[in-house]
Protein backbone atom coordinates (compact mmCIF):
# COMPACT_ATOMS: atom_id res chain seq x y z
CA UNK A 1 0.00 0.00 0.00
CA UNK A 2 1.15 3.18 -1.32
CA UNK A 3 2.04 5.87 1.65
CA UNK A 4 -0.46 8.79 1.60
CA UNK A 5 1.18 11.82 -0.18
CA UNK A 6 1.95 15.19 2.91
CA UNK A 7 -0.69 17.79 2.60
CA UNK A 8 0.81 20.88 0.49
CA UNK A 9 3.67 23.17 1.89
CA UNK A 10 1.16 25.65 2.55
CA UNK A 11 -0.99 23.62 4.42
CA UNK A 12 1.85 22.65 6.84
CA UNK A 13 3.49 25.98 6.88
CA UNK A 14 0.40 28.05 7.94
CA UNK A 15 1.19 29.78 10.95
CA UNK A 16 -2.22 29.27 13.62
CA UNK A 17 -0.64 31.01 16.54
CA UNK A 18 2.35 32.91 17.35
CA UNK A 19 3.32 32.57 21.03
CA UNK A 20 5.83 34.49 23.03
CA UNK A 21 8.35 32.39 25.45
CA UNK A 22 10.11 32.84 28.49
CA UNK A 23 12.33 35.84 27.35
CA UNK A 24 9.24 37.42 25.13
CA UNK A 25 10.66 35.81 21.82
CA UNK A 26 8.29 34.55 19.19
CA UNK A 27 7.67 31.21 18.89
CA UNK A 28 5.12 29.67 15.94
CA UNK A 29 2.68 27.01 15.97
CA UNK A 30 2.13 25.59 12.46
CA UNK A 31 -0.78 23.84 11.00
CA UNK A 32 1.68 20.83 10.38
CA UNK A 33 0.21 17.42 9.30
CA UNK A 34 -0.15 14.07 10.95
CA UNK A 35 -1.60 10.58 9.49
CA UNK A 36 -2.65 7.79 11.95
CA UNK A 37 -0.55 5.15 9.89
CA UNK A 38 2.52 6.94 10.40
CA UNK A 39 2.52 7.99 14.15
CA UNK A 40 6.07 8.84 14.51
CA UNK A 41 6.35 11.50 11.63
CA UNK A 42 4.33 14.67 11.44
CA UNK A 43 4.13 17.97 13.24
CA UNK A 44 2.81 20.97 15.00
CA UNK A 45 -0.97 21.59 15.29
CA UNK A 46 -2.31 18.59 13.73
CA UNK A 47 0.02 16.27 15.55
CA UNK A 48 -0.45 17.84 19.02
CA UNK A 49 -4.48 17.93 18.31
CA UNK A 50 -4.87 14.57 16.98
CA UNK A 51 -2.04 12.21 18.49
CA UNK A 52 -1.65 13.46 21.68
CA UNK A 53 -5.13 14.89 22.53
CA UNK A 54 -3.90 18.73 23.34
CA UNK A 55 -6.99 20.75 21.88
CA UNK A 56 -6.64 23.74 23.71
CA UNK A 57 -3.88 26.26 22.23
CA UNK A 58 -3.51 27.84 25.77
CA UNK A 59 -1.64 24.69 27.58
CA UNK A 60 1.17 24.82 24.60
CA UNK A 61 1.19 28.65 25.18
CA UNK A 62 1.52 28.36 29.00
CA UNK A 63 4.59 25.56 28.90
CA UNK A 64 6.05 27.79 26.25
CA UNK A 65 5.55 31.09 27.83
CA UNK A 66 6.12 30.04 31.71
CA UNK A 67 8.44 26.78 31.49
CA UNK A 68 9.68 25.31 34.65
CA UNK A 69 12.19 23.85 33.18
CA UNK A 70 14.45 24.28 29.65
CA UNK A 71 16.43 22.05 28.35
CA UNK A 72 19.10 22.65 25.37
CA UNK A 73 18.69 19.99 23.04
CA UNK A 74 21.28 21.35 20.80
CA UNK A 75 21.53 22.84 16.98
CA UNK A 76 18.67 25.83 18.27
CA UNK A 77 16.01 23.32 19.50
CA UNK A 78 14.89 22.90 23.06
CA UNK A 79 12.43 21.53 24.97
CA UNK A 80 10.23 22.79 27.03
CA UNK A 81 8.16 21.48 30.14
CA UNK A 82 5.48 22.48 32.62
CA UNK A 83 3.10 21.08 35.05
CA UNK A 84 -1.03 21.22 34.80
CA UNK A 85 -2.95 20.22 38.17
CA UNK A 86 -6.11 19.20 38.52
CA UNK A 87 -7.20 19.82 42.10
CA UNK A 88 -10.81 19.15 43.96
CA UNK A 89 -11.90 21.52 46.09
CA UNK A 90 -13.68 21.64 49.50
CA UNK A 91 -14.46 23.96 52.12
CA UNK A 92 -11.50 22.25 53.93
CA UNK A 93 -8.77 22.78 51.21
CA UNK A 94 -7.78 21.22 47.41
CA UNK A 95 -6.54 17.71 46.93
CA UNK A 96 -4.73 17.03 43.93
CA UNK A 97 -5.99 14.03 42.28
CA UNK A 98 -3.73 13.81 38.83
CA UNK A 99 -0.80 15.65 38.03
CA UNK A 100 0.71 15.86 34.30
CA UNK A 101 3.87 17.18 32.79
CA UNK A 102 3.67 18.64 29.83
CA UNK A 103 7.08 18.76 27.26
CA UNK A 104 6.69 21.11 23.96
CA UNK A 105 9.68 21.02 21.89
CA UNK A 106 10.79 24.18 20.35
CA UNK A 107 12.85 24.57 17.00
CA UNK A 108 14.18 27.89 16.18
CA UNK A 109 15.66 26.68 12.81
CA UNK A 110 14.21 27.82 9.58
CA UNK A 111 11.12 25.60 8.13
CA UNK A 112 12.96 23.92 5.07
CA UNK A 113 10.22 23.70 3.25
CA UNK A 114 9.16 27.38 3.23
CA UNK A 115 12.47 29.44 4.62
CA UNK A 116 11.57 32.67 4.23
CA UNK A 117 8.43 32.20 6.25
CA UNK A 118 10.40 32.02 9.12
CA UNK A 119 10.83 29.53 12.72
CA UNK A 120 10.04 25.51 12.36
CA UNK A 121 8.59 26.49 15.64
CA UNK A 122 6.34 23.64 17.63
CA UNK A 123 7.22 20.23 16.73
CA UNK A 124 5.09 19.07 19.21
CA UNK A 125 3.71 18.25 22.61
CA UNK A 126 2.70 15.91 24.66
CA UNK A 127 1.84 14.44 28.18
CA UNK A 128 4.85 12.36 29.25
CA UNK A 129 3.18 9.61 30.18
CA UNK A 130 5.28 6.90 28.29
CA UNK A 131 5.12 5.55 24.13
CA UNK A 132 2.50 3.51 24.99
CA UNK A 133 0.31 6.30 26.53
CA UNK A 134 0.38 9.30 24.04
CA UNK A 135 -2.61 10.95 24.90
CA UNK A 136 -3.26 13.58 27.14
CA UNK A 137 -6.41 13.47 29.56
CA UNK A 138 -9.42 15.06 28.50
CA UNK A 139 -9.64 17.82 31.45
CA UNK A 140 -6.56 19.34 30.53
CA UNK A 141 -8.12 21.15 27.67
CA UNK A 142 -10.68 22.75 29.98
CA UNK A 143 -8.01 25.44 31.03
CA UNK A 144 -8.94 29.27 30.11
CA UNK A 145 -6.17 31.93 28.98
CA UNK A 146 -5.00 35.10 30.71
CA UNK A 147 -6.74 35.49 34.06
CA UNK A 148 -7.94 33.09 36.57
CA UNK A 149 -11.35 33.03 36.55
CA UNK A 150 -14.07 30.27 37.44
CA UNK A 151 -17.08 28.85 35.58
CA UNK A 152 -20.60 30.63 35.96
CA UNK A 153 -22.02 28.54 38.41
CA UNK A 154 -19.68 27.68 40.78
CA UNK A 155 -20.84 27.48 44.20
CA UNK A 156 -18.06 28.08 46.77
CA UNK A 157 -19.78 25.98 49.68
CA UNK A 158 -19.97 22.85 46.37
CA UNK A 159 -17.24 20.55 45.62
CA UNK A 160 -15.26 22.22 42.35
CA UNK A 161 -12.63 21.28 40.47
CA UNK A 162 -9.57 23.45 39.78
CA UNK A 163 -6.96 23.08 36.95
CA UNK A 164 -3.30 24.81 37.93
CA UNK A 165 -0.70 25.32 36.03
CA UNK A 166 2.49 25.40 38.16
CA UNK A 167 4.99 27.65 36.37
CA UNK A 168 8.59 29.23 37.68
CA UNK A 169 6.56 32.12 39.56
CA UNK A 170 4.13 30.27 41.50
CA UNK A 171 0.41 28.75 40.80
CA UNK A 172 -1.87 30.03 38.15
CA UNK A 173 -5.37 28.89 38.02
CA UNK A 174 -6.51 28.43 34.75
CA UNK A 175 -10.04 27.04 35.53
CA UNK A 176 -12.33 26.35 38.18
CA UNK A 177 -15.57 24.95 37.18
CA UNK A 178 -17.93 21.93 38.97
CA UNK A 179 -16.51 18.94 39.83
CA UNK A 180 -16.58 15.96 37.26
CA UNK A 181 -14.64 12.98 38.79
CA UNK A 182 -15.50 11.15 35.02
CA UNK A 183 -13.83 13.26 32.07
CA UNK A 184 -13.16 10.53 30.28
CA UNK A 185 -11.02 10.36 26.63
CA UNK A 186 -12.95 10.09 23.57
CA UNK A 187 -10.83 8.37 20.57
CA UNK A 188 -10.29 9.85 17.74
CA UNK A 189 -10.13 8.23 14.35
CA UNK A 190 -7.81 10.66 12.39
CA UNK A 191 -8.81 10.36 8.29
CA UNK A 192 -6.51 13.40 6.79
CA UNK A 193 -5.59 16.67 7.47
CA UNK A 194 -8.04 18.74 9.58
CA UNK A 195 -8.97 22.11 7.55
CA UNK A 196 -10.58 23.16 11.51
CA UNK A 197 -13.81 24.90 11.43
CA UNK A 198 -14.70 26.91 8.26
CA UNK A 199 -11.04 26.23 7.17
CA UNK A 200 -9.22 25.03 4.17
CA UNK A 201 -6.87 22.11 3.02
CA UNK A 202 -4.67 24.29 1.14
CA UNK A 203 -3.91 23.76 -2.71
Amino acid sequence: MAARPKPSVSYQAYVRKVFKNSVGGPVFYRRGYWYAEAPKEGFGFDKVFWKHNIKNDQVVAAVVRGPMQVINMGNNRWNHRGEFDRRVCKLSGCTVVERVRVLVAIDYNPFKLAPKSGMFGVVTAFCEFGKDRPRCPEWINQVFGGPARSAPGVNPDEEREQIVYMGPDGERVMYEGPARMDHGQEEVVYNGPYPGPGGQQGD
